[in-house]
């Protein structure tokens, strides 16, 4: 079965277990060989019992669980969770994932935040978290190193978008020539759309009175009136593909700098939501027309009174 030996000229005890012409010979890790014979029980229930061969590789079994992902996830997640775990497989691309530990999950964390913001980073240590429970479920990993039990996640609380002054964003909709940039902008404002909401918008999610659809980050139904601005604008699929919705948050940008203010599609929804409260709407109601999560029973409660919110609407 298995036997532990010093690998000649190092600190760490080697493991071999299998036999020919299976047999996999990698290190512990460990320099005491108390230690080192607690982690080949580990390896015995791993290599023998499953009838495991080798380690895998960081990268390929990243490659695998995204093809486990495309099939049993949502499409556009799949596609976030692979952009999210681009720099963790380019970073340690050459190690087994069993030998990945709370120190480089640390150091992955470290260097990103030098470049991204910090919810980002936390997006990306859940999709990393994530990676990992699916390789415990197969047997390809025995703790989950990127846990926020192990490695904290950072504090972003202070991280408040301003929203756009309201006499800003409506000058830059009223005067925008791009018909496209105008829809898209209205939506957020007088509707509160995410970016990829507004620019997948079908026909059957248009209705006389109502804006009715599946919000994409939560999967939560929403229902929000029909501004009068909507009247004689064409709304359905306006921008597909990312590059192209991102490219409408761009020249937003370049606008708001013509006024010396900041903000980005997003903000707009800040906007949004602020003229509510300013009209009396509760917290709870300005959730639903967020599309916030919310529980069933208060969901349930809200959406049998829509009706009343189209003054609130209106008057954004």
């Amino acid at each position: 079965m298995s036997s532990i030996n010093k690998r000649p000229g190092s600190k760490y005890y080697w493991y071999t277990t299998g036999t020919p012409p299976n047999r996999i010979r990698i290190s512990t890790h460990q320099t005491n060989i108390h230690a080192a014979r607690i982690k080949q029980k580990e390896f015995d229930e791993k290599y023998e019992w499953y009838g495991l061969i080798a380690s895998p590789n960081l990268a390929k079994f990243i490659d695998s669980y995204l093809l486990w992902h495309k099939d049993n996830k949502k499409p556009d997640w799949n596609e976030r969770v692979g952009h999210g775990l681009k720099h963790f497989k380019e970073m340690y691309a050459n190690m087994d994932i069993s030998n990945i530990d709370i120190e480089h999950i640390q150091a992955f964390k470290t260097q990103r935040m030098t470049s991204i913001a910090g919810n980002t980073v936390n997006h990306e240590l859940s999709m990393i978290s994530g990676l990992f429970k699916y390789a415990q479920m197969r047997r390809m990993a025995f703790s989950n190193p990127a846990d926020p039990f192990f490695v904290a996640r950072i504090d972003t609380s202070d991280d408040v978008r301003d929203p756009i002054p309201i006499d800003i964003i409506k000058e830059i909709i009223s005067t925008t020539t791009n018909i496209k940039d105008r829809a898209m902008l209205s939506l957020a404002l007088y509707a509160g759309f995410r970016a990829k909401d507004a620019g997948t918008i079908t026909p059957d999610e248009i209705q006389d009175e109502y804006f009715v659809w599946k919000q994409g980050k939560v999967g939560r139904k929403c229902v929000v009136p029909k501004h009068p601005i909507f009247t004689d604008m064409e709304l359905v699929n306006l921008k597909p593909d990312k590059s192209k919705r991102r490219s409408v948050t761009e020249r937003l940008q370049r606008r708001l700098k013509e006024f010396d203010t900041t903000g980005d599609y997003h903000s707009i929804r800040h906007t949004y939501a602020e003229r509510l409260e300013e009209q009396g709407l509760e917290f709870l109601e300005v959730k639903f027309l967020m599309g916030h999560r919310i529980d069933d029973i208060t969901w349930r409660y809200i959406h049998k009174s829509v009706e009343k919110f189209k003054p609130a609407i209106y008057n954004i």
